[in-house]
């Protein structure tokens, strides 16, 4: 009897100690597989996380390309309405948009300004000067591809010899491509004994095409074909986006 309860106590202390450790080596694996586990997951979680920044900043460049790509064509499509007004050629053709009509002398047209009524050649640059006082017309022709219109109010004249000046006459506040417009100005002063230097005045025509946007400032200066032969042109004209400056600081700088 003792023999056997001998031999069942050692088994009992054996199958204690497999049971002991086994359940140490099944804690051990655990501990492993729940490290591995997290291992993979916070990998998993990285890589995720750097997937979404990347399809982030690539949406982020797609956008800008369709954005700069917007731009261009919206660009594009504002260029191909670009008005644009330069100088008309004295020696050029006479169009009917003008208002010329066949007359003894050859086509002419009416300028009246005020009290002022004249037979004149519908291509040049009419300029009067009297005693204190100046009346200038100047033609201007749209080469660009949009309507012109322009603003008789964002016209003006300067010269460090003005005294006063009237309200611009614009003849065709709305030019269309191709076709012309003339403004006239009338001006006073001083002193009036002495005969102003036109070279030196500015002309400002601010237009804009047929929606009322993409300003344009075109800057015109006179100047005489022969002092002798009273005969005036534009000497020069110059466009630019107009800016928060005035006309007339425009010109004192």
């Amino acid at each position: 009897m003792r023999v056997v309860g001998a031999s069942l106590l050692v088994a009992t202390q054996t199958t204690d100690w497999i049971t002991a450790i086994s359940t140490l080596v099944l804690a051990l694996f655990t501990i492993a597989l729940v490290l591995v586990t997290g291992v993979v997951l916070r990998n998993a979680q990285r890589a995720f996380n750097a997937e979404r920044l990347d399809a982030a900043e690539e949406r982020k460049l797609t956008m800008r390309s369709i954005q700069t790509a917007e731009m261009t064509v919206g660009a594009q499509i504002l260029a191909s309405y670009r008005p644009v007004l330069i100088e008309v050629s004295p020696s050029g053709p006479i169009f009917p948009d003008m208002g010329a009509r066949a007359t003894a002398s050859g086509d002419l047209m009416t300028l009246k300004l005020g009290t002022l009524e004249e037979e004149i050649d519908p291509r040049i640059v009419y300029v009067r000067l009297s005693t204190g006082g100046v009346v200038v017309s100047v033609p201007l022709r749209n080469v660009g591809p949009g309507l012109a219109i322009i603003d008789p109010k964002c016209v003006r004249v300067t010269g460090v010899e003005i005294t006063a000046t009237a309200h611009p006459v614009v003849h065709r506040p709305r030019v269309p491509p191709g076709e012309t417009t003339r403004i006239d100005f009338e001006a006073r002063y001083e002193p009036a004994d002495v005969i102003p230097r036109l070279e030196d005045w500015a002309w400002w025509v601010e237009y804009r095409d047929y929606r009322g946007v993409q300003p344009t400032l075109a800057l015109l200066r006179l100047g005489q074909q022969e002092p002798a032969s009273g005969m005036w042109h534009v000497s020069e004209i110059v466009s630019s986006e107009p800016t928060d400056e005035t006309p007339g600081e425009r010109a004192a700088s």
